[in-house]
């Protein structure tokens, strides 16, 4: 058969330059348009489920919350495993399937199910999880020494997290470090007994006192005017303005007095306010951690509570495009207005890098590969024509290789593209 091969190929011998030069074309077009990753995705479709329920028990959590949701769950189309862990105020439930599911159907069909749930106590919603074992991209820790972690973690959930999210490609960006400021009213019950005023009825006037409310419309010649009330606390004010966030303490004192202004009730005529029953501060929530980072890998010296993001991609999108534009609408950011003055993103961990040390690696061991190939050739057969001939097929063999892989949809990561060397080097050519 080799034999009728060859014979027929040196008969033919301008139908195989074409058929060579179509493989460089091809392979060259799938090599240009190959996915790269660093490494694969070798896990099932899996698809997480979380609930939040803050004050329950592990108990009530995994009672009230957990087996009604596995009791939906169960019995999905190609579903393998269901794991279910419960802890104070929070249920995770992990829907593995079996490989060859497609993982969007797999996700809608979790989704359905979770929905169809009713019984759940508290209103709890059930949320997915936007991770996967391949999803982290991005991290990066936002500075500025001249702001309290409380700013900096603002900028963090309300900035930053927005406007990264438009980057195609990316599924979430979650926050780590800073402290969440709150409003802080701290009741004293003595007071709270001597004006006859209930903790309820607190809760109900800030509540009601920090809104918009619409009116009328009040008709002006040829013009309709729409009447409104502005009732929010501190409105029209912004610490993290950067024109303003050198006047940060003076901003958060006009938000402080308006809730200290709020009017509980009126006896005789006399109106008795927040100020009067309780203290307002501005604190923040408590802590479940901190992230800390090696300022100099030399050296010591390090910071012990900063900001970190963690940008997470779409599970399938490609990783080099999307990290790249991520580092785009970075820069975008830092050289922009978007930020307050002095504050900057900083990135110390990128997937761009391991993709391009994976790239890298891999062609040196495919042309050192080749290289002592043709060596060896040579110093066996003595000819170094001959092995010249039989070496021009290695990167011919790689050229189809990667063909394949781009029309299978394969990326070439360091597994994919590591065979295909081992197996280029000890390509059938060599050995006949």
């Amino acid at each position: 058969m080799v034999r009728a091969i060859i014979s027929w190929s040196l008969h033919n011998r301008f139908v195989v330059l074409l058929a060579v030069i179509g493989l460089i074309g091809a392979g060259s077009f799938s090599m240009w348009n190959l996915n790269v990753e660093a490494y694969p995705d070798p896990t099932p479709p899996l698809v997480e489920v979380i609930t939040q329920n803050p004050g329950a028990s592990p108990e009530e959590m995994e009672r009230l919350i957990g087996i009604p949701l596995e009791t939906a769950l169960n019995g999905m189309p190609g579903l393998k495993d269901l794991r279910s862990t419960s802890i104070a105020g929070l249920n995770d439930i992990k829907c593995q399937f079996t490989y060859g599911t497609d993982y969007w159907t797999a996700r809608q069909e979790v989704i359905n199910r979770i929905n169809a749930v009713s019984n759940l106590p508290n209103n709890v919603t059930p949320g997915l999880s936007p991770w996967s074992p391949t999803g982290e991209i991005v991290r990066y820790v936002l500075e500025g020494p001249k702001y309290t972690l409380n700013q900096l973690k603002a900028v963090q959930d309300w900035v930053l997290t927005r406007s990264l999210k438009q980057v195609p490609g990316v599924i979430d960006v979650t926050g780590f470090g800073g402290t969440v400021k709150e409003y802080q009213v701290l009741l004293d019950t003595r007071l709270l007994k001597q004006y006859d005023i209930s903790l309820q009825q607190v809760e109900d006037a800030i509540s009601k006192s920090n809104a918009n409310v619409g009116g009328n419309l009040l008709p002006l010649g040829s013009q309709t005017h729409v009447v409104r009330a502005l009732g929010l606390l501190g409105e029209g004010v912004d610490s993290l303005d950067p024109a303003k966030a050198e006047n940060a303490i003076a901003v958060e004192g006009d938000k402080l007095d308006d809730i200290r202004d709020v009017v509980l009730k009126s006896t005789d005529g006399v109106p008795i306010t927040v100020r009067q029953v309780a203290k307002v501060i501005v604190a923040n929530r408590p802590r479940l951690g901190e992230v800390g980072r090696l300022i100099d890998p030399s050296s010591t010296a390090q910071e012990n509570d900063v900001v970190e993001g963690i940008v997470l991609m779409r599970k399938y999108e490609k990783s080099l495009p999307t990290a790249e534009a991520v580092g785009a609408k970075m820069k975008e950011i830092n050289e922009g207005q978007l930020l307050p003055k002095g504050m900057k993103l900083v990135v110390f961990n990128q997937r761009t890098e391991l993709v391009h040390v994976t790239t890298h690696n891999v062609l040196h061991n495919l042309i050192v590969g080749m290289l002592l190939v043709i060596g060896i050739l040579f110093i066996f057969l003595g000819d170094l024509a001959s092995a010249g001939i039989v070496a021009v097929m290695i990167p011919l063999a790689l050229l189809f290789s990667v063909s394949v892989l781009y029309l299978q949809g394969k990326s070439a990561n360091l597994l994919s593209i590591g065979a295909v060397d081992f197996g280029i080097i000890v390509d059938s050519s060599v050995i006949i």
